[in-house]
């Protein structure tokens, strides 16, 4: 048994060296081992080195957005505090909508919801700008969103807007209103479905 200890000392070291994590590295830089995490974060698959430099690449229609981590962190910045930076998004955001389907097109709707609820001034104020077809998704994505809550879809759509007035009491009521009640009939036309 003496001979044995010092072989499984050995054995022992071997494994517990083989077992480092991957990502960790003494001199901390990225080698092909490293967690998907890091590798999204610093080497997206398009060869761009930032969410900004992808999104430059969605809206140049050189990237096509997909329900991956680079395409949900230029949605994320719909949410971001710089104004600037959720105005050049939207416009993000709207090219995303156009090319989106399945998962990511299921998604767009919490972001759509959550920039309503964050920033109701400024979400109203772009819905009043935009174009009919604009409108019709932004209108079918809170729909959808509502819908999913099952019986109580209206009274979830109720509660939207409520919250809504309850937030912005500058908002524009009769776009509100109007707003409102294609978003109801959206859900009315989802339940006969």
């Amino acid at each position: 048994m003496k001979k044995l200890t010092p072989l499984i000392a050995i054995c022992f070291a071997l494994l517990f060296n083989a077992c480092e994590p991957k990502g960790v590295h003494d001199n901390n830089a990225n080698y092909p081992g490293d967690t998907p995490e890091i590798a999204d974060t610093k080497k997206p698959s398009s060869g761009k080195d930032s969410v900004r430099a992808w999104a430059e690449g969605i809206l140049s229609g050189k990237n096509i957005p997909s329900d991956d981590n680079l395409t949900f962190a230029c949605l994320d910045s719909l949410s971001d505090k710089n104004k600037e930076v959720r105005i050049y998004y939207r416009k993000v955001y709207e090219v995303i909508d156009q090319h989106a389907d399945g998962a990511l097109s299921e998604a767009l709707a919490s972001y759509v919801i959550s920039y309503f609820e964050h920033f109701t001034q400024e979400a109203f104020d772009y819905y009043n700008a935009s174009d009919s077809n604009s409108k019709a998704s932004v209108e079918f994505k809170i729909a959808e969103e509502c819908y999913f809550d099952g019986d109580n879809a209206l009274k979830s759509l109720d509660t939207f807007f409520a919250d809504l007035h309850s937030r912005c009491g500058t908002c524009d009521k009769e776009t509100a209103k109007a707003m409102k009640q294609k978003i109801k009939a959206k859900i009315v036309e989802l339940n006969n479905d």
